[in-house]
């Protein structure tokens, strides 16, 4: 396997230049047992533009993708079962309260007898929690559905409150009335919960009330239909996509590149979850048969061209919105449920542009692999503590993807390209080579036992001539390569 070396003489923070891509390598682990999650993935969709052994492709498919796995353990995105249970228990508790709360209400407005014991409300979640991609640190949204005597201004925001605030599990209680989704806030057993009101006119809410059916949403006002919306719109998207698993966990990871890359906040301008929710599952849906990395990948190639501001609508059949002309939608995204109404944004122009950069630097992390097969990158950053000058390097490895050798002239241009597009500021001295894995330094060896010759070729900087390169030895072809039974173990950047 090749590996392309890339050092830049310059301090770099790696905030800056590898964020994007998680702590450890997504690259193949030979010995390792395969996740169930991916272990029956069928083989990517042709979407990363790989010809080679398919069973081969299929293994280094489903690696990467079991590697992503790993990776969201180790960031803690998914919690532990203890405190999943902790986020249950709250829950039911919370469901036991509203019931009670609907109970007292109904005996204040002196609701008849007869009606009295079938008088119900429910707790219905949303958002992260809703879609399963919550973490250990995640709130709760919480959508208190009530029935028609109990009014959000007295029932709610004054009945209910009082009985919240005297509960030993309830703490930091407040009521938030002039939001544009009036909620109330609190921590029940530490973990924060935000809580909105939707009043239906029925007596009894059933407890997997169908959010969908006309009869239950006949009439409601305006609050409570904004209230149902984010429900809503979770219940339709993961109605939508073709596999729930694969969606939450592509989820997880465009959440932890939106954070990281800073662009994800509502408020500040970016986007919130329900943006990030539509467009991963926008992916997810237009190729059901693509692996957990490939979907990664093919997020980022969709939306850096995406002819903004033409909206994203993930529902099939439905007409786009309806956007007045002096109105300014940098980022329309539609919400897959009726009335289809755009998802609430807070995006300008500046934070449009940031959003469109963070894209197009996501996409340029993925140019080799289009141009070469896959690439593995190993994210680790090491120093050369040869050189004089403060450097950054990092590794790729790239095994070839054609039976003929690599178009060095064009991997250069794009390389480079791409990065005086994307990165904002002054690169310092760039080298850029690919050498063999026999000769990486001892440190960043990654238990390759290929042996091979004199590096191909070596770019020194953009603005200089290159480095007459050196064709001593027999490239590796792509066909050995993949094809080989000698050698059943494919080594990776990562180790």
């Amino acid at each position: 396997m090749e590996f392309v070396h890339l050092e830049n003489q310059q301090l770099v923070d790696p905030r800056h230049v590898n964020t994007y891509l998680p702590r450890r390598s997504i690259g193949l682990c030979p010995n390792s047992n395969l996740d169930p999650q991916v272990r029956h993935l069928p083989p990517p969709d042709g979407v990363l533009g790989f010809r080679g052994n398919p069973d081969v492709i299929l293994r280094m498919e489903m690696e990467r993708s079991m590697s992503l796995f790993q990776i969201m353990g180790d960031e803690g995105l998914v919690p532990s079962q203890e405190e999943e249970m902790k986020r249950r228990n709250a829950i039911d508790k919370l469901k036991k309260i509203v019931r009670e709360w609907v109970q007292t209400v109904a005996y204040h407005h002196g609701l008849p007898k007869r009606y009295l014991r079938f008088a119900s409300g429910t707790i219905l979640t949303y958002g992260s929690y809703g879609l399963g991609v919550h973490n250990s640190e995640s709130d709760i949204d919480a959508l208190c559905v009530g029935p028609c005597f109990a009014t959000i201004e007295e029932d709610f925001f004054i009945v209910l409150h009082k009985i919240l605030a005297s509960r030993p599990e309830v703490s930091d209680i407040h009521c938030v009335k002039g939001a544009k989704v009036p909620l109330m806030r609190f921590k029940f057993d530490g973990i924060s919960i935000d809580l909105p009101y939707a009043r239906l006119k029925v007596i009894s809410i059933p407890e997997d009330v169908d959010v969908f059916n006309p009869f239950f949403l006949k009439n409601i006002d305006d609050t409570s239909r904004k209230s149902l919306s984010g429900v809503r719109a979770n219940r339709r998207i993961l109605q939508l996509v073709p596999n729930v698993e694969i969606f939450q966990a592509v989820l997880r990871c465009i959440k932890l590149w939106a954070k990281r890359r800073g662009v994800y906040g509502n408020l500040l301008g970016f986007f919130g979850g329900v943006h990030l929710a539509v467009l991963s599952a926008f992916i997810c849906k237009r190729h059901p048969t693509a692996s957990l990395s490939a979907l990664f990948f093919i997020f980022f190639k969709t939306f850096a061209f995406w002819p903004w501001p033409t909206p994203v609508v993930l529902q099939d059949g439905v007409a786009w919105p309806f956007i007045p002309m002096d109105k300014v939608l940098w980022m329309p995204i539609q919400l897959p449920c009726s009335p289809y109404q755009l998802c609430h944004s807070n995006i300008v122009r500046s934070t449009f542009l940031k959003i469109k950069n963070e894209f197009m630097r996501g996409y340029m992390l993925t140019k080799l692999e289009e141009l070469l097969g896959f690439c593995d990158p190993n994210p680790t950053e090491y120093v050369d503590v040869d050189a004089s000058d403060p450097n950054a390097v990092f590794y790729w490895g790239l095994p070839p993807a054609r039976t003929d050798m690599i178009n060095i002239g064009h991997v250069e241009e794009e390389f480079l390209n791409s990065t005086k597009n994307v990165y904002q500021g002054p690169t310092g001295k760039m080298k850029l080579s690919i050498v063999q894995a026999d000769q990486l330094p001892q440190k960043a060896h990654f238990g390759s036992k290929r042996q091979s010759a004199k590096p191909c070729w070596r770019i020194v900087r953009s603005n200089q001539r290159k480095v007459p390169a050196y064709y001593k030895y027999q490239p590796i072809r792509v066909d050995r390569y993949l094809t080989t039974n000698a050698c059943p173990e494919y080594q990776s950047a990562g180790g």
